[in-house]
């Protein structure tokens, strides 16, 4: 089983594909949508054995996301739904499914991995829309 440790570490935005369309496809209103895509968040990643937490800080907004693999958490999206969501090792990729705990929002694939160049890439999916985000070590 790999190891949650390669992630670890702190990142940078690198580049951002198709992302927009993603929110769009979520319902996130125009204003959420441009504060995101001007964002240029720093993202600190900390792992103790299978429990991960994955800091985002911006010049407007700092959010947390925390799991443990294989285990089922409640959280809070950036754009404030509530879901649950379960993450599992898919090969090398930490795949998270997340489902609306109200059954009214829609839901979501999240997949994180360590590219050939040390990249993080977060590829999020949609109603078959895909938006990747890159974050490159500092």
């Amino acid at each position: 089983m790999p190891s949650a440790d390669k992630f670890v570490g702190v990142y940078g935005l690198h580049k951002s594909e198709n992302f927009d369309e993603y929110m769009k496809a979520l319902g996130v209103g125009m204003i959420l949508r441009n504060l995101g895509n001007t964002a240029k968040p720093t993202l600190t990643v900390t792992a103790n054995g299978d429990s991960l937490k994955f800091f985002s800080q911006t010049t407007l907004k700092n959010t947390t996301i925390e799991f443990t693999i294989g285990k089922e958490t409640e959280s809070s999206t950036m754009d404030g739904r509530k879901i649950k969501s379960t993450v599992v090792w898919d090969g090398e990729k930490l795949k998270e499914v997340q489902v609306s705990v109200d059954g009214k929002g829609k839901t979501t694939t999240i997949e994180r991995e360590m590219n050939d160049e040390g990249d993080l890439v977060i590829t999020c999916t949609v109603d078959n829309i895909v938006g990747v985000r890159v974050y490159r070590k500092k």
